[in-house]
């Protein structure tokens, strides 16, 4: 199993390394007939084995280079240490501890050890002030102390909630404050994330919100389209992410702000019209690659490159040098960050109605951009046309696209 895994892991890993210079890359399909339980599949992880697992709508999926293992949720209720969930479209996180942790359909939030194969199970239960609705869960991260937290939706109604578990006694707090939009899971627009041990989110105004740790609350910090946390900048944060060093990317609809949870300062930078050496407006996502440097992706297909330690602002625009228009593709709604690897950053292109119209790869090494089309220009690679694949390269270099089927890269 491991010199296969292994030479599997090579094999793409050279590819990747001569992305940018072949201007292709092979894939291959893993479906049902290939061993897996169906083709619908969510965030792909690696463990330090280098064994890759997989949620889905019909149990997790575990890969080693040879087949497919599959747990399925067992049809006894009672046994504790099985899976009692069938759709995993929650998603999955690898824990420090090495355990995985996933949800989904239900209230039930599941860890699996994969040294023991076995499952632990763990029950949200509603009060009286809570919906009545169904509700479904998606895992979000880790946080410092080793709690497990996670966003809810309830069935039919636009509401959402956040619960924090502490696998050491099982206690899961329920936090009651309606997080943004429901659908973000599939689009990975982070609107919880931690920083420097605190916990921040955006409610569903766009609030900007901090935990209080001695009262065990969230308290609004940032109110929408207000002057918010130490700024005069008035601004509505839409989107979080977290960067290295403690930083926390707030990235507003005019700006980005960076946080810096060792000095409790803010860094701005503010689209200024007229003023090229500013960042474009209309700000989607913020980016921190491998090199230090800060992406921010636009609408009206621009991008905005920062180099922290200058200041000095890039901004990329399609239908303009380094980034020409493309055959028949006059005109792009915004570029969609895939994925980074030390030797670049995948984009993929959504077009105005909303599909996938091709990706692009900055290398790091000679700085510039390669174009690729939906089929990473091979005509035979079974690559679904869908937005925002999740396209995965773990450290020792195994490549998957996932969201309607599993690919692997290949040589």
């Amino acid at each position: 199993m491991v010199k296969k895994l292994t030479l599997i892991i090579c094999i793409v890993f050279a590819a990747m390394n001569v992305f940018s210079q072949q201007y292709k890359i092979p894939f291959e399909k893993y479906g049902v007939a290939e061993g897996l339980p169906e083709e619908a599949v969510v965030t792909p992880i690696q463990d330090e084995k280098g064994f890759i697992w997989f949620g889905t709508q019909n149990g997790l999926v575990k890969y080693d280079g040879y087949r497919f293992k599959i747990f399925k949720a067992s049809t006894d209720k009672k046994d504790t240490t099985a899976l009692q969930i069938r759709s995993l479209w929650g998603g999955l996180i690898k824990a420090r501890d090495g355990k995985i942790w996933m949800t989904g359909e239900g209230s039930i939030l599941t860890s699996f050890n994969p040294a023991t194969e076995k499952f632990s199970n763990y029950y949200f239960k509603r009060t009286a002030s809570d919906p009545k609705e169904e509700i479904s869960f998606s895992t979000e991260f880790e946080d410092e102390k080793g709690n497990i937290w996670f966003k809810g939706y309830y069935d039919f109604e636009d509401k959402t909630t956040i619960l924090r578990l502490d696998p050491s006694t099982g206690f899961i707090k329920n936090y009651r404050v309606e997080n943004g939009d429901r659908w973000r899971f599939l689009t990975r627009k982070s609107e919880i994330v931690e920083c420097s041990g605190t916990i921040w989110l955006l409610d569903n105004k766009y609030n900007l919100r901090r935990l209080n740790q001695k009262k065990d609350e969230f308290e609004i910090i940032g109110l929408a389209g207000k002057n918010f946390f130490q700024t005069t900048k008035a601004d509505t944060i839409r989107v979080l992410s977290k960067g290295s060093n403690d930083k926390l990317f707030l990235i507003g609809s005019h700006g980005l702000y960076i946080y810096n949870g060792k000095n409790n300062k803010i860094d701005s930078y503010i689209h200024q019209p007229g003023n090229s050496g500013s960042i474009a407006d209309s700000v989607l996502y913020a980016f921190e690659d491998v090199k230090g440097q800060i992406w921010l992706t636009h609408i009206q297909g621009k991008i905005s490159l920062i180099d922290p330690v200058t200041d000095r602002v890039k901004t990329f625009a399609y239908g303009s040098s380094p980034l020409p228009f493309q055959k028949d593709i006059n005109e792009i709604d915004f570029f969609f960050i895939l994925h980074q690897d030390r030797n670049g950053i995948v984009f993929q292109v959504i077009g105005k109605d909303g599909s996938p119209k091709f990706f692009i790869r900055y290398n790091f090494m000679d700085k510039t951009f390669s174009f690729y089309d939906r089929k990473f220009n091979l005509p035979e690679n079974p690559l679904p046309a869908v937005s925002r694949p999740y396209l995965s390269l773990e450290d020792h270099g195994f490549a998957v696209v996932g969201h309607a089927r599993i690919i692997k890269a290949g040589a």
